[in-house]
C-alpha cells in the first residue's frame, strides 16, 4: 500500500510542474488562503473589540429586566426605553442572581433620553447677569461688568449692517426700537439701578432677536458611581471628573460634548482639519466643500461670542498673519481666515485657535456648569432637572468612541430616578409636611369610596410606600457581569435555572440582545466574516474543479493508455486527486505561511482606523490582531477540503474513461 501512495505522490510531483495549469490552479489556492487567513484574523479581533468594549462599558455578559416589560432592552439604541418597568423584588433579584456560579456582580441600572435646549449667547448673558445678582455681586464688579460689555457688543453688531445676517427673520420687524432702546442712555442707566428690570427688558426684546439655540439629545444611563471602577474599569475621565461617590450630577460622553456643545463653527474647523490630516480633499469632496463654505457663513456665530476687549489685539494679529489691508474689519478678516483651502488648512486652523480661541466660550456648557435635563416621565409628565456636569468621559483606548454608544452620558442612580418621574426623598417628605399641615389623609382611593358610602371598616394607618434612595432602589435593568474565563452559554444555562427555581420575575438576554444597534454591529461582523468566507470557497471550488475537469479533458489519451495497461479506476483517481491535494498543500501552505507573516506584522504595528466611526471596531485607532495557529491551521485546512471536494467529480469521470475510446481519441 505504501508503494502505490508513493506512486501517487511522484506521478502527482511530475504533472505539478509539466502543467501550466496547475500553477493557475496554485495561484488561486494560495491566493484564497492567504485571504480567509488574514481576514479572518482581522475579523476576529474586530468582534473581539467591539464585543469586550460593550461588555466592560455598561452591558455586562448579561442584562436583566422586569417581565412586565413590553419589548426588549437596548441599551446601546437612539430609541427610548419607556415600555420597561422597573424591576420588581430588585433586592431578591440581585441576591439571587449573585449567587449563580460563575458571576461575579450584579449592577443596578437604567435608562432615560433627555433633552437640553439650547439658548443664545443673549439668554446666556442674561442668566449670567442675573445668577451674580442672586449670589450678591453688583453690576460694578469686574465678572458682571464684563458680561455687560459683551451684551453692548452683540447689541452692536445687531445694529451694524452684518445685523440682518444675524437675526431671526420672524423677530426682525421688531429689531430697530428693541435695538436704539438697548443702545440709549436710559436703558444704561435702568441696567445700573434696576438691573433685575432690565434684564426682564432683555429677555423680551433682545433675547428673541437671535432665535433659538436648538435640542440637544442627551439618552443617560442611571448606575451608581463607584460600580464604574469595578468591574466596568474603562472609564475615564477626560475633562473634569466622574461623578464621586454619594454626589448627584452627569457625565457627557466626550463625543456628545463635542459634536453638540462645543461652538458649531469651532467643531466644523476641527472636522475639516481631521479630514486634510486624513488625506481626504477640501477641493474634490462635496461634501467638504459644502462644509468649508458653511464656515464661512458661520462667522457672525463667532462675532456675537468674541470677547470685546480682545478684540483690537485680535484684529491686529490677524492682519499682520492674513496680509490683509488696514481696510479690512473683523468680518472680512474672520470670513478670509476660514476659508479654507488644502493648502493652507493646516495654517489656518493653528491661527485661529491662537488669535480666535483665546477670546471665545468655546463649550456652552463647561465642567462645574448647571445643565437642566428635561424628559417624558412613566406618567407622561415632563420632568425637568438641573444636574451638575462633572466632566466628560471616554472608554479607554478609544480616540472618541463610536455613537450612539458615545452619545450615552452617566448619571447618579436618583437623578435617573427623577427624570424617570419618581419623587426623591427630599420631594416625598415635603409632600407629608404639607398633607400633614392641610390635614390629608394617605388612605387610598377603595378606602375612601368606603368612608363615603359607609360599606366598611375604618380604614387602617396606611403605609406609604418607601422613597427610592441613592443606591437605586428603581431600576430598569441590572447587568450581570461574570467572572474571568466562565464559559457564558454555561452561566445562562444556570441563570435561567435560577429563574425558573425561584420564580424570579425577570428576563435574562445575552449583551447581544441587550446592547442593541451596536451590538448588532459587532454580530454583523461574525455574520459578514462568515459570507465572505463562503463566497471565497464556493469560488475556490468551482473554478478548481473546472480548472481539473477541463485538465482531465485534455489529457484522454494519458488516462486512456493507463487504463489500456491495466490501472485501476480507483489508481487513476487517487491520481488526480493526489495532484489536487498536493497543489493545495504545498500553494495553500504558502498563502497560510504569507497570510501568517501578514498578521504578525499588523499585530506589532497595527492597522490604522480610516475613520474614528470604526474605533469602536479597531478598539481605539489601530487595529492589532492576534495571530492565531489555530486559525491559519483551519485556513489551510479548509481550502484543502474544499479542493479535494472539488476535484472529487472530475476524479471521477477520469476513472471513467473507456481505453478504446480514448487510444481512438483525437486530442492523442
Amino acid at each position: 500500500m505504501s508503494g502505490q501512495w508513493l506512486l501517487w505522490f511522484r506521478l502527482a510531483w511530475a504533472n505539478l510542474w509539466a502543467r501550466r495549469v496547475n500553477l493557475v490552479v496554485g495561484a488561486l489556492v494560495l491566493s484564497s488562503t492567504f485571504l480567509l487567513t488574514v481576514f479572518g484574523s482581522i475579523a476576529e479581533a474586530m468582534e473581539r473589540n467591539a464585543s469586550s468594549t460593550l461588555v466592560h462599558a455598561f452591558l455586562g455578559q448579561f442584562q436583566v429586566f422586569s417581565t412586565d416589560s413590553q419589548g426588549e432592552l437596548a441599551l446601546f439604541s437612539l430609541q427610548d426605553d419607556r415600555n420597561l418597568k422597573p424591576l420588581q423584588e430588585l433586592d431578591r433579584v440581585k441576591a439571587s442572581l449573585e449567587r449563580v456560579e460563575g458571576v461575579a456582580r450584579v449592577i443596578p441600572m437604567g435608562r432615560a433620553v433627555g433633552v437640553h435646549s439650547e439658548g443664545n449667547v443673549i439668554d446666556e448673558l442674561s442668566n449670567a447677569l442675573r445668577a451674580g445678582l442672586r449670589s450678591g455681586a453688583s453690576m460694578g464688579d469686574a465678572s458682571m461688568a464684563r458680561h455687560v460689555a459683551r451684551l453692548r457688543h452683540v447689541v452692536g453688531l445687531l445694529r451694524s449692517p452684518l445685523g440682518p445676517s444675524l437675526m431671526d427673520a420672524v423677530f426682525a420687524a421688531e429689531a430697530p426700537v428693541a435695538l436704539e432702546h438697548a443702545a440709549s442712555p436710559e436703558f444704561e442707566q435702568q441696567l445700573a439701578t434696576d438691573p433685575l428690570a432690565a434684564l426682564d427688558e432683555v429677555d423680551r426684546s433682545l433675547a428673541p432677536l437671535l432665535g433659538g439655540g436648538g435640542e440637544v439629545n442627551v439618552p443617560v444611563v442611571g448606575v451608581a458611581p463607584e460600580t464604574l471602577q469595578s468591574p466596568f474599569d474603562v472609564f475615564e475621565a477626560v475633562d473634569g471628573t466622574l461623578i464621586p461617590p454619594g454626589e448627584h450630577g452627569v457625565v457627557l460622553p466626550k463625543l456628545l460634548y463635542e459634536d453638540s456643545f462645543k461652538l458649531r463653527p469651532v467643531r466644523r474647523l476641527d472636522k475639516l482639519l481631521e479630514a486634510v490630516e486624513q488625506g481626504r480633499s477640501l477641493e474634490e469632496e462635496p461634501e467638504l466643500r459644502r462644509s468649508v463654505a458653511s464656515l464661512r457663513e458661520e462667522v457672525g456665530q463667532l462675532l456675537v461670542r468674541l470677547d470685546p476687549g480682545l478684540l483690537p489685539s485680535m484684529v491686529e494679529q490677524l492682519r499682520g498673519a492674513l496680509s490683509a489691508p488696514a481696510s479690512d474689519d473683523l468680518p472680512a478678516l474672520l470670513t478670509e481666515l476660514v476659508s479654507l483651502t488644502q493648502a493652507n488648512a493646516r495654517e489656518r486652523v493653528a491661527l485661529f485657535r491662537r488669535v480666535v480661541e483665546p477670546a471665545l466660550t468655546l463649550y456652552l456648557v463647561r465642567p462645574g456648569d448647571l445643565l437642566t435635563l428635561q424628559a417624558q416621565g412613566r406618567s407622561g409628565y415632563t420632568r425637568s432637572l438641573r444636574l451638575r456636569v462633572w466632566g466628560t468621559y471616554r472608554l479607554k483606548g478609544l480616540a472618541m468612541t463610536h455613537p450612539p454608544a458615545s452619545a450615552l452620558g452617566m448619571v447618579d442612580p436618583e437623578s435617573l430616578e427623577q427624570l424617570l418621574g419618581y419623587s426623591s426623598n427630599e420631594e416625598l417628605e415635603e409632600i407629608r409636611k404639607l398633607e400633614e399641615q392641610m390635614g390629608v389623609g394617605t388612605e387610598t382611593k377603595e378606602q375612601l369610596e368606603a368612608g363615603l358610602f359607609e360599606t366598611g371598616t375604618p380604614a387602617p394607618e396606611a403605609v406609604r410606600a418607601k422613597a427610592p434612595t441613592a443606591q437605586g432602589r428603581i431600576a430598569l435593568s441590572a447587568a450581570v457581569w461574570l467572572l474571568p474565563g466562565v464559559d457564558e452559554a454555561r452561566v445562562a444555562e444556570r441563570l435561567d435555572a435560577m429563574v425558573q427555581a425561584e420564580h424570579l420575575p425577570v428576563t435574562v438576554v445575552p449583551w447581544t440582545r441587550a446592547g442593541g444597534d451596536l451590538a448588532a454591529i459587532a454580530q454583523a461582523v461574525s455574520a459578514i466574516v462568515f459570507g465572505v468566507s463562503l463566497l471565497v470557497l464556493l469560488m475556490v471550488g468551482f473554478v478548481l474543479s473546472n480548472t481539473v475537469l477541463i485538465s482531465m479533458l485534455q489529457r484522454v489519451r494519458e488516462v486512456g493508455t493507463m487504463r489500456a495497461i491495466g490501472t485501476s479506476r480507483a489508481t487513476v483517481m487517487g491520481i488526480v486527486l493526489g495532484e489536487v491535494w498536493l497543489v493545495t498543500a504545498l500553494f495553500g501552505g504558502a498563502g497560510a505561511v504569507l497570510g501568517a507573516a501578514l498578521v504578525s506584522f499588523l499585530s506589532t504595528h497595527g492597522l490604522s482606523s480610516p475613520d474614528s466611526q470604526l474605533d469602536l471596531l479597531f478598539g481605539g485607532a489601530a487595529l492589532h490582531p492576534a495571530l492565531s495557529s489555530a486559525r491559519t491551521a483551519l485556513s489551510l485546512a479548509t481550502v484543502m477540503a474544499v479542493g479535494a471536494v472539488a476535484a472529487a467529480y472530475p476524479a471521477w469521470k477520469a476513472s471513467l474513461v473507456p481505453p478504446v475510446e480514448a487510444m481512438r481519441s483525437e486530442g492523442a
